[in-house]
């Protein structure tokens, strides 16, 4: 209930200045995380391992169903954004509150797409559990998460002909693919980190997001009217009269912004400050 709470703020701070020249938001990142955690929570507290994984199926299948459903405004065209059920039932419960607006206006975090990133949680509940159970085999964690993060991949690009990898429909391709490229990133960290206990490059990098990472997000959110300032547009004009392609060049005020925003979550690392939610 924090987390939503604070979501709510970080959504309708430009609301909360002049009621009359914007609107509310009910939806958000923050929001998002904070259902499907209370949500998972439940589950975990409540369920075997064999019902939660039975519940994140029956999520991440039973909303391919859901995205096929007919709607009031058109047809299902899931190459088109907002064609489909889940984008119209946002536009129909939350009119004129969401984030892309205009007859095929949705919400990236709406209300039905919600379902598969509950089902999504799930996985990582389930990963949890079974790193539990196996923690004493640090070999065939490695091997399990490796082929485990695989075979989602694989799953989720051989249904993409029927659900594409949509991220801003939470797409049950976009979850498989995404969940299974985490568990290779993991296994790979624990091997690395955990197991063979190597000092590597860019760990305290990652460290520093990963042990204040709710503070990360609300600080970014805060201070990200800093890559509109006029110093960005002439660091990236400077940028391009020196010869460097226009996208690369677009990315150097965001690499400072990312680099601010590390020193001084590495700083409270290293003083051991965590704020926690």
């Amino acid at each position: 209930f924090k987390i939503i709470l604070i979501g709510l703020v970080l959504s309708n701070l430009y609301y909360f200045t002049n009621f009359e020249a914007s609107f509310f938001r009910p939806f958000g990142v923050l929001q998002r995380i904070g259902i499907a955690f209370f949500v998972a929570s439940v589950i975990y507290l409540t369920c075997n391992p064999r019902l939660i994984t039975i519940l994140a199926c029956v999520l991440l299948v039973g909303y391919i169903g859901v995205l096929y459903l007919p709607y009031a405004d058109g047809d299902v065209d899931l190459s088109l954004k907002g064609a489909n059920f889940v984008s119209w039932f946002d536009r129909a419960m939350a009119s004129g509150h969401t984030y892309v607006k205009g007859p095929l206006g949705y919400d990236p975090e709406g209300v039905l797409s919600t379902l598969p990133t509950i089902g999504q949680t799930l996985l990582g509940v389930l990963t949890g559990i079974f790193f539990k159970k196996h923690q004493d085999n640090p070999i065939g964690l490695f091997k399990y998460f490796l082929s485990f993060g695989v075979g989602l991949i694989v799953v989720g690009l051989v249904i993409t002909p029927l659900v594409p990898i949509v991220k801003d429909i939470w797409s049950t391709s976009f979850v498989l693919v995404t969940t299974g490229i985490s568990l290779l990133m993991f296994s790979g960290l624990y091997y690395v980190l955990d197991y063979k206990q190597l000092n590597v490059i860019g760990k305290n990098f990652l460290l520093s997001f990963g042990v204040n990472s709710i503070f990360a997000y609300v600080i970014h959110y805060l201070a990200s009217g800093v890559l509109t300032w006029s110093i960005s547009a002439l660091l990236i004009n400077k940028s391009i009269s020196m010869g460097l392609p226009i996208k690369a060049s677009a990315l150097i005020p965001v690499l400072l912004f990312i680099l601010a925003h590390w020193h001084l979550l590495d700083v409270m690392r290293r003083k051991g400050w965590i704020v926690k939610v």
